[in-house]
């Protein structure tokens, strides 16, 4: 197996190392850094980056990591290699936000970065010319709800990454289509389409919720990661596919929003099969308790998400659909 070098820090064949990708620094001194593990394997293979909290409150994906390091994978018997960052956006990590702090940017809308660009943009970048551009394959592990159903979402037109995405073994794939809103919302800065445009394979699985540790979901995310190991012949083993797929559209997902402000008593529950036109919930007044409002699906199709908190105001999100576009 070949050297693997990122950063200065070098993993032999069998071995995995520890090393920080440097950014810069905040006002007082302290470093800004990036740490990442490198698992090198004794036979030649794929690379693989494994990313997790590129959105800082999104931390499943970090104790899929450790399992994946710690207890799942020996680098004595694999082909190939892993380079995985647990924790991508670290200031907003450590604020325990979704976005940073410092520039109010998402950072998973700004890949492939830029040196001279601000804080999100500098972190990108050198994640990206230090570990990403190495890879072959890219998993960008996120989350989103309490109630989001589990999903895997890759770019419509891409095989490959279609394929990786039903190997990672969850039920619902969501196929992102582009289209002027999508454009708007800034989705070509997203790590999975920027790695795709670069001729990388990507995938993003969104595994749960936000700012705890869900089992169920981390179980899914070590069983998908080593599927793609397995499909890739980087470890032994068969893949285990899920026994039944939904393919769900994205251009991004259909929102919809509440036009009364209340609190909300749900007719349906995230995973649910829905008509268009079916009450979603109803909002009723905490003045009166009288009916404000249905709020009725826009489409045929899934309920991805539902909000949350019961208490919205006018304009605020409901649920999330996506249109079926096929089962097997």
């Amino acid at each position: 197996m070949h050297r693997l070098v990122v950063s200065g820090t070098e993993a032999g064949p069998g071995e995995v190392r520890h090393g920080t990708v440097r950014v810069g620094n905040f006002a007082d001194g302290t470093p800004l850094e990036i740490p990442f593990i490198l698992m090198n394997g004794t036979k030649d293979g794929p690379v693989v980056y494994v990313e997790a909290a590129c959105h800082g409150s999104e931390i499943n994906g970090l104790e899929v990591i450790r399992r994946l390091v710690t207890q799942e994978l020996d680098p004595g018997r694999l082909s190939g290699a892993f380079i995985f960052v647990p924790v991508t956006n670290v200031v907003a990590f450590n604020h325990r936000m979704g976005h940073t702090l410092f520039d109010q940017e998402n950072m998973n809308r700004v890949w492939p970065g830029k040196q001279t660009g601000g804080m999100s943009e500098r972190m990108a970048y050198h994640i990206w010319e230090d570990c990403i551009k190495q890879a072959d394959y890219v998993i960008d592990l996120h989350t989103g709800n309490s109630t989001l159903v589990p999903h895997v979402v890759y770019m419509a037109g891409k095989a490959r990454s279609r394929e990786m995405a039903k190997v990672f073994g969850i039920e619902v794939l969501v196929q992102e289509e582009v289209d002027p809103a999508w454009k708007e919302k800034r989705f070509g800065g997203k790590l999975r389409n920027t790695a795709d445009e670069a001729g990388k394979v990507a995938i993003c699985p969104e595994l749960g919720g936000n700012q705890r540790f869900e089992e169920p979901r981390i179980i899914e995310g070590v069983r998908g990661v080593l599927n793609v190991a397995r499909w890739l012949v980087m470890i032994d083993g068969q893949v285990e596919y899920a026994q039944a797929y939904r393919v769900v559209q994205q251009a991004h997902l259909t929102q919809v929003k509440a036009s009364k402000g209340g609190a909300l008593i749900f007719r349906v529950k995230s995973g649910e099969r829905v008509v268009k036109g079916q009450v979603l919930a109803q909002v009723y007044s905490p003045r009166d308790f009288s009916v404000l409002e249905e709020v009725a699906s826009p489409m045929d199709g899934l309920v991805i998400m539902t909000a949350d908190n019961p208490v919205v105001h006018t304009g605020e999100l409901v649920a999330m659909m996506g249109a079926i576009l096929e089962e097997f």
